[in-house]
């Protein structure tokens, strides 16, 4: 995740104009896990009756 955040903030600044095919495959693939993970989490009101 820090070599995305690190990319994200090169590309931000300008220091990066030419989109890394391996650099957005891997973002893409990041998303999915995030998406993943969220997917399979409680959701915050029936997490915090759990408790």
């Amino acid at each position: 995740m820090l070599d995305l955040n690190r990319y994200r903030n090169l590309v931000f600044q300008g220091q990066v104009t030419n989109a890394d095919r391996v650099m957005v495959e891997r973002v893409n693939a990041a998303i999915q896990q995030i998406k993943a993970l969220l997917a399979t989490r409680a959701p915050l009101k029936e997490a915090a009756s759990a408790v």
